[in-house]
């Protein structure tokens, strides 16, 4: 990227340049390949130069892209319908997508543009770089220059769509009255949710089937958003071969929506009819979060930091959700502790206590949900992100996209002796494949999560020492690793490969579900390392898997030391020609943040993880003060053992009482600034708080 604007008046910037696959929709690939009329061929040569200035290029190449199976990252199901470009380097992208002085993006604003990065750590890198230009939303900059501003606003919106209930079906609301029903359309049809932020186009569910009814559970993220004005879920329709239409639209608006707590329920989908009415035409069962927080200077913190880092982090998962009531925050607990590098020496401090605890029973060793098992987990999906994806999400991919279906159980199949044993065959040669899968990168298991499961594997071994020659006992260390990277890890990614991001189209349809809980169960089966085969299996159907079962058991042990064994002596890479450029833009990032105000530096993410240590502080502290009524039931006892809580509650309010008197001196500043002198305090309003343009009114058409 070059510089070419320059707000803050910094030193020209080198260029960077990163090799990514360009991933379009079909209708964006085709407003990439449409051009204008060409000059006329007499006229060619003599207006070819002033045609190109007036953005009138000759007709480039077209690019022919096939349907991609590349592994994407992305909350957009829409993805899997992309035509993927290649990879090619910004030098090359303008050239191919039309010409050198033409942007390559799509005409069609709703229609986004797909880059998939080689890695996440670079990805990530490039992120935190295009963050560093971006104009953060900063307010009071004349009020508290030395900072570059009074405090920041960051928002952010988790929404899931789960399911939709009576699409079709019409319901005509009148005042005073609750309608009546109408029958409901049966013709099968598709339908999709177009989401919409301020008036933009922001993201889209898949198309689902469901004869009114359909199932999405997908999972959308934005961050970083403007001022909230309405959230608007737009239903489309689209019934072959008539033209998508649509059904009808959700309208929530979000600048009083409740803050920092889950809401989950039906809202109803409504649609303007012809009169004064609307008709209600479905229902649709949406999940949300909404996150609104103001963020203040990094030393504003460092007192709440402080009384945090005197504990260990399980500690304050456990009175987070036990004592408090506060489930939302455990991402960004993580977040601190990643940020002190001590997620690994608290977890196996924890794992001690636990285990020097557990009961002499090993049958329900770690099989509970307790504080080690819940930041387990936290640790698996934050270090293992990667790992996780090269073990089965191209295996889960590919069993989705070929809409395997397989049935072993003669009551659910209702077929003769044959067919089950065909299903059979099919069943363990999909097992071989997964397990083999998970087998091959078994070395590309992160060295954080070696430590963790070589802790688990060592404490139990010591703990269990003498019944480990039993039978009953046998393989129990083992087990101890497994019962987290298989029964909490592998096992539920194949179970829901949607909440996983690898089935990218939504949830998968049910017989293809069927066939990921009974490979599920198997790989289960093997993992538990029971030494009577039988035991391995509790369906009285699936007794024929345990010969497989038998045969891969010494291959999951050997798998089972390599993941739990760190790497003592890493060799030292060789720097490739990618990660020579990730570095460039590393040092270019610390020089960069050394000359911008405080506020617009905290606001570029941390690499590796891209943590935001001010906003993860911020909305702990908010999340403690809204739970007002468990506050105040804490602070009032004086228990010995919530010393350390009450003190970090303490240290919350101190926190919100310093963002008021920032926001009450803004408002002052205002204030005082229109009364002196109107033209003045106009231009003081504008310029303390930063100018957002209006959003366009989105078209239902």
């Amino acid at each position: 990227m070059s510089e070419h604007w320059n707000p803050l008046g910094l030193p020209a910037t080198p260029e960077f340049f990163v090799s990514v696959e360009l991933y379009l929709s079909s209708a964006a690939a085709l407003a990439l390949n449409k051009q204008p009329n060409p000059p006329q061929r007499k006229r060619r040569d003599k207006e070819l130069s002033a045609g190109i200035s007036a953005g009138n290029l000759p007709e480039p190449r077209k690019v022919k892209g096939k349907r991609s199976s590349a592994v994407l990252e992305s909350n957009d199901p829409q993805i899997q319908q992309k035509n993927p470009v290649g990879s090619r380097s910004p030098r090359e992208l303008p050239r191919i997508l039309g010409g050198k002085r033409r942007r390559w993006t799509s005409n069609h604003t709703a229609e986004p543009v797909y880059l998939h990065f080689p890695n996440t750590e670079l990805c990530n890198t490039w992120l935190a770089l295009l963050r560093s230009y971006a104009v953060p939303e900063i307010y009071g900059r004349l009020v508290s220059p030395a900072d570059g501003g009074s405090y920041r606003m960051w928002r952010q919106l988790e929404l899931t769509v789960i399911q939709g209930r009576g699409l079709g079906t019409v319901k005509l609301l009148e005042k005073g009255g609750t309608g009546d029903g109408g029958e409901p359309d049966v013709v099968d049809f598709a339908v999709s949710c177009h989401v919409y932020l301020n008036g933009i186009l922001c993201g889209r569910t898949s198309e689902k089937k469901g004869v009114g009814s359909p199932d999405w559970h997908e999972n959308l993220t934005f961050r970083d958003l403007p001022p909230f004005d309405s959230l608007v879920l737009l239903i489309r329709r689209d019934k072959k071969p008539m033209k998508s239409a649509t059904l009808g639209s959700v309208t929530i608006p979000l600048a009083h929506f409740r803050r920092g707590e889950y809401v989950e329920g039906w809202f109803p989908v409504l649609h303007s009819g012809p009169t004064a009415s609307d008709i209600q035409v479905g229902e649709l069962r949406l999940k949300l979060l909404v996150f609104e927080e103001i963020i203040l200077p990094h030393s504003t913190y460092a007192s709440l930091l402080e009384s945090f880092n005197a504990r260990n982090l399980l500690d304050w998962i456990d009175d987070f959700e036990n004592k408090l009531k506060v489930k939302t925050v455990s991402s960004q607990l993580m977040s601190l502790a990643v940020h002190r590098n001590v997620v690994i020496s608290h977890v196996q401090e924890l794992a001690l206590r636990e285990i020097d605890e557990a009961p002499p029973s090993h049958h329900t060793l770690f099989r509970g949900n307790t504080s080690l098992t819940k930041v387990m987990e936290l640790s698996m999906n934050w270090y293992g992100k990667g790992f996780l994806e090269a073990s089965v999400g191209g295996v889960i991919r590919k069993l989705c996209r070929e809409k395997v279906a397989i049935e072993v159980d003669p009551a659910r199949r209702g077929k003769g002796p044959k067919d089950i044993e065909r299903n059979f065959e099919l069943l363990t040669s999909w097992c071989q494949e997964f397990l083999d899968q998970i087998y091959a990168v078994r070395t590309e298991c992160p060295q954080e999560l070696r430590i963790l499961f070589e802790t688990l594997r060592t404490l139990v071994e010591k703990r269990y020492k003498p019944e480990l020659s039993k039978e009953s006992h046998q393989n129990m260390q083992y087990r101890s690793v497994t019962a987290f990277c298989f029964l909490r890890f592998f096992v539920p990614a194949v179970l829901h490969p949607h909440l996983f991001g690898f089935q990218l189209a939504g949830m998968p349809p049910a017989p293809v579900l069927r066939s990921l809980t009974l490979i599920a169960k198997v790989l289960q089966s093997v993992a538990n390392l029971n030494t009577v085969a039988t035991a391995n299996i509790k369906e009285e159907y699936m007794r024929g898997m345990r010969g497989f079962i038998v045969d891969n058991t010494p291959a999951m042990i050997d798998y089972i030391l390599v993941v739990s064994t760190p790497t003592r002596d890493l060799p030292t890479p060789q720097v490739s020609d990618l990660r020579r450029e990730q570095l460039d833009i590393e040092t270019h990032l610390y020089e960069r943040a050394a000359t911008m105000p405080i506020l617009n530096k905290e606001a570029v993410p941390q690499l590796p993880y891209l943590l935001d240590i001010p906003r993860h502080s911020a909305v702990i502290a908010s999340a403690i003060i809204r739970n007002t009524q468990e506050l105040q039931a804490r602070t009032r006892p004086l228990d010995p053992a919530d010393e350390k809580l009450n003190d970090f509650c303490s240290k919350c309010l101190d926190v919100e009482e310093q963002a008021l008197l920032r926001v009450s001196q803004l408002r002052a500043k205002i204030s005082s600034g229109r009364q002196s002198a109107p033209f003045l305090g106009k231009w003081l309003h504008l310029y303390l708080h930063p100018y957002i343009r209006p959003a366009p009114k989105p078209s239902f058409v």
